[in-house]
């Protein structure tokens, strides 16, 4: 009887506390979050009169081990977000079928997929490129030649995670023949979230939207809430 009573005062005080951390976080004060409609990031001057075209650089398909979705749904979403262009950037592995990656641009579904890679230059970090007539893995001889076979294919080059993990961290102390700079990544949205004292709460939300047909919004809630990044463009 006394252990009996024992684990239902612990169980009951067990639902109190977890009662009053999924309400404080839920109803905690969070940071603003920087939106690019209200005029909140830094802006370079206005160019002169010319079409407008908007983007997503950096996007996965199922070619890649962390995406599943196929370009086709990829491209649709895209026409429903108002999209012109979608850069690709997906992983090769080493048993990737080269006629995969033998196409360098498409249009589906009136959207402009323009297929690149995500690749890691030894000792530099990953970049994101396209125009590179071989499907390449790792690089291993260094930025001085990626530099060069960059410039002999006209590439265009974006530094890919640049605040990631040991490994991908981007290295130099510049950019120098990188046309952009990745500054809004997704990968350090998720280790903010994982290091904060909320992490129970968000994978909690996320377990229970699986249920409840609401992933898709928890997932992009635990992406936007209250995390600051800065914007430049």
């Amino acid at each position: 009887m006394v252990k009996r009573g024992f684990f239902r005062r612990a169980a009951r005080w067990f639902l109190v506390a977890a009662g009053i951390y999924f309400a404080a976080v839920y109803a905690g004060a969070r940071v603003d979050w920087v939106a690019m409609e209200e005029g909140s990031i830094l802006s370079a001057p206005p160019p002169a009169p010319s079409t407008r075209v908007t983007g997503a650089i950096h996007v996965h398909t199922r070619r890649s081990h962390d995406a599943i979705g196929t370009e086709a749904e990829l491209a649709r979403a895209a026409r429903a977000a108002g999209l012109d262009f979608v850069f690709l950037a997906d992983h090769r592995d080493a048993g990737s079928p080269a006629a995969e990656w033998e196409r360098t641009a498409a249009w589906e579904e009136g959207v402009l997929l323009v297929r690149g890679q995500e690749i890691r230059v030894e000792g530099v970090g990953k970049v994101l490129v396209d125009r590179v007539d071989t499907a390449v893995v790792s690089w291993t001889g260094g930025m001085e030649s990626f530099l060069a076979r960059v410039e002999r294919d006209s590439a265009f080059t974006v530094v890919a995670h640049p605040r990631g993990r040991p490994g991908d961290a981007w290295r130099p102390s510049g950019a120098s023949g990188m046309a952009a700079w990745e500054v809004f990544d997704f990968a350090d949205v998720a280790r903010r979230r994982l290091a904060s004292p909320s992490v129970v709460y968000h994978l909690v939300a996320l377990a229970g939207g699986e249920l409840t047909g609401r992933a898709e919004h928890n997932w992009l809630r635990l992406y936007r809430d209250g995390f600051r990044s800065p914007g430049v463009a």
